[in-house]
């Protein structure tokens, strides 16, 4: 067994022995971005749905001036759950709630660690 497949394996049951500690969400992954100029707003062709898990590494909330105080949580994925993310994305969490990608995120092939904000 070469170190790749050795890596998945553990990644595998690490995640399912841990599994009462990661969090269900929902990537909606756009295709086909576009830009209107005329709206200023990013078009999207097609939405893909899928239904993935990830640990929440941690929390953290800015004070600001603003009602709404911007909160960003760190995830952290299997790799080939999440292939290729961008900022096109959004995670909805089992709350309902939506969450944009910040980037950068980090891939290191087996896992990504990604940064969100509530949009």
């Amino acid at each position: 067994m070469g170190y790749a497949k050795l890596v998945n394996s553990n990644i595998n049951t690490a995640f399912r022995k841990l599994q009462d500690f990661t969090t269900a969400v929902t990537l909606s992954k756009a295709t086909n971005n576009g830009f209107d100029f005329a709206t200023n707003k990013v078009s999207s062709a097609s939405v893909e749905v899928s239904q993935i898990r990830g640990f929440i590494l941690n929390s953290k909330r800015e004070q600001t001036d603003k009602p709404a105080s911007s909160k960003t949580i760190s995830m952290l994925f299997k790799a080939k759950e999440l292939p290729d993310p961008t900022i096109y994305d959004t995670l909805t969490m089992s709350d309902g709630s939506v969450w944009k990608i910040i980037p950068p995120y980090l891939n290191d092939g087996f896992t990504i660690t990604l940064n969100i904000a509530r949009t």
